[in-house]
């Protein structure tokens, strides 16, 4: 459903899929001025990476309001993370998740920070839908060095990997438009079918988020999580003119 208790409105949608758990999760916090929403995706299927997903997840988005800084914030749950007990040893058996946060701030830019393949879009006012981030996975390295595709599914930047050197991304963006933070389960499905995302962006929020993720999640018995916040950046919103198209 929308929210309107917090600018900007947003409206946030989740499907299991064909999954035993809904491992994906969602979170939004403010501290005066400032508001941060958070999307993760799980690494696996259990109670105890649901449980762990959402806690990280409402943990982000407190830290990212506070600070008003979604970089930094994504760095320093990173680090609380990594130094769970047992990680050291049993970091691949523990729960891990993928992360994109976004933070909205009067007057200034909106900041997105992410690891892994959680990925944010936005939607200018030109109705031209741009990719923000990058995926941090096998696949997207071997595509920039010019290779053949690889696994997807190899994610190489993470909540939870104790490692030297994690991998984070962050950005910056206009704030105006439309807004979308999307999970995994959420945007293969639309690329292996070679939809056009920026048609799924049009209409009421509630039903933009609510028909994205059904969509994902439909037809597929084994349908990963599918999970999209959509936030409208701007107070007099605008819709996109006719014809227009993902870039």
């Amino acid at each position: 459903m929308v929210t309107a208790a917090a600018a900007p409105r947003y409206a946030a949608a989740r499907r299991i899929g064909g999954r035993s758990h809904q491992c994906d999760a969602t979170a939004v916090a403010s501290f005066g001025g400032t508001v941060a929403h958070v999307l993760q995706d799980g690494m696996g299927c259990s109670d105890e990476i649901a449980h762990w997903t959402q806690a990280t997840a409402r943990q982000l988005a407190e830290t990212a309001a506070r600070l008003g800084d979604a970089d930094a914030a994504l760095r320093q749950v990173h680090a609380a993370a990594a130094a769970e007990p047992g990680r050291d040893e049993r970091w691949r058996t523990m729960p891990r998740a993928v992360a994109v946060v976004a933070v909205f701030r009067p007057g200034v830019p909106v900041q997105i920070a992410w690891c892994g393949d959680a990925r944010a879009y936005r939607r200018g006012l030109d109705g031209v839908v741009r990719r923000i981030t990058d995926d941090h996975n096998d696949r997207q390295d071997a595509l920039e060095r010019g290779l053949p595709g690889e696994d997807r599914s190899k994610v190489l930047s993470f909540l939870g990997d104790p490692r030297p050197s994690p991998r984070f991304g962050a950005r910056t963006e206009p704030a105006e438009g439309l807004l979308l933070l999307i999970s995994e389960g959420g945007y293969e499905p639309l690329e292996e079918l070679g939809c056009e995302l920026w048609v799924h962006l049009l209409g009421p929020l509630d039903e933009v988020a609510d028909d994205m993720a059904a969509f994902a999640a439909a037809g597929d018995p084994n349908a990963d999580n599918a999970t999209v916040v959509v936030i409208d950046l701007s107070p007099d919103h605008q819709p996109p003119r006719p014809g227009a198209h993902r870039a």
